[in-house]
């Protein structure tokens, strides 16, 4: 039921259907019939179509009652207005001949439980105390199941809210309390302040540097030779590959002069610096 108590709204996942039923069709468009009648469903205005002629002649306020109707009876009523989507019709089309409506009221929520039967169903057994006590119960745990889901998707909803509202809380405090670029530019005590700590964060860095000067140094000088190491063998694995994609040989060997001359340089070098590192290591003990 609708807040202003005008029409009947059948909520998500407020319909169930016997699969042995659908099952039982003689064709597949009946199926598809069943199917669509399944899936779909209008809003209905209370004294109109099937669900609202229910309403109005079982009464919505009326607990422990279960009112009973034949649709082909309702089709042939001149009086009873029928739905826009001839909803009425295509129920009884498929099979369907009679209803049961039977409404709750369960902590301020209103609503009403319609029960389909097939035509040839066995009236007796349908209105049996047993059946109807059967149904009333179902309804009570419908109207129950429910309330609680709208309840629970209130509190979703209020959950989020607050949510949303902490956070729009947090951006304010956060925007309120940073200060732009062109504010501290403009404040003396800021750029002072700033100043000063850049001072002293020079004056540890000098003494620091100053303190372990050598072996800076020292460390300095290994990473070079480390580092230049590491490029010249990556050049040379770089021009290896090069040689074997161009499916070339690599340069021509050089004379035993050139040899002696290259070997010796490069011995000289690192002699000297070896020597360099071990000077420096002992300056620095």
């Amino acid at each position: 039921m609708s807040d202003d108590d005008t029409k009947l709204t059948r909520p998500t996942g407020g319909c169930w259907m016997n699969p042995i039923f659908a099952k039982s069709l003689p064709s597949e468009a009946m199926c598809e019939k069943a199917r669509e009648i399944y899936e779909n469903a209008d809003d209905c205005p209370i004294g109109a179509g099937l669900a609202g002629t229910m309403a109005e002649e079982g009464g919505m306020n009326i607990q422990n009652n279960v009112h009973w109707r034949r649709i082909r009876s309702l089709l042939d009523d001149p009086f009873i207005m029928k739905d826009p989507g001839q909803r009425m019709k295509r129920v009884y089309n498929i099979g369907i001949g009679i209803v049961a409506a039977v409404p709750f009221c369960f902590q301020e929520e209103r609503g009403l439980v319609l029960y389909f039967s097939r035509s040839t169903a066995d009236v007796d057994s349908l209105r049996h105390a047993s059946n109807e006590r059967c149904l009333l119960g179902s309804t009570d745990l419908i109207g129950a199941n429910h309330v609680i889901r709208n309840a629970r998707k209130e509190s979703d909803e209020r959950r989020e809210n607050r949510h949303r509202k902490s956070l729009r809380t947090a951006r304010k405090m956060f925007i309120k309390e940073t200060k732009s670029l062109a504010a501290m530019v403009l404040n003396k005590e800021d750029i002072e302040e700033l100043r000063k700590q850049r001072q002293r964060e020079m004056e540890v860095s000098r003494g620091f540097a100053e303190k372990l000067g050598p072996r800076r140094l020292a460390a300095r000088m290994s990473c070079a030779v480390h580092q230049f190491g590491k490029l010249i063998m990556k050049r040379i694995i770089i021009s290896r590959r090069k040689w074997g994609g161009a499916k070339l040989n690599g340069p021509p060997r050089k004379s035993v002069i050139d040899c002696l001359f290259s070997g010796t340089g490069a011995f000289l070098t690192m002699l000297a610096l070896l020597k360099m590192n071990q000077s420096l290591q002992v300056d620095g003990r």
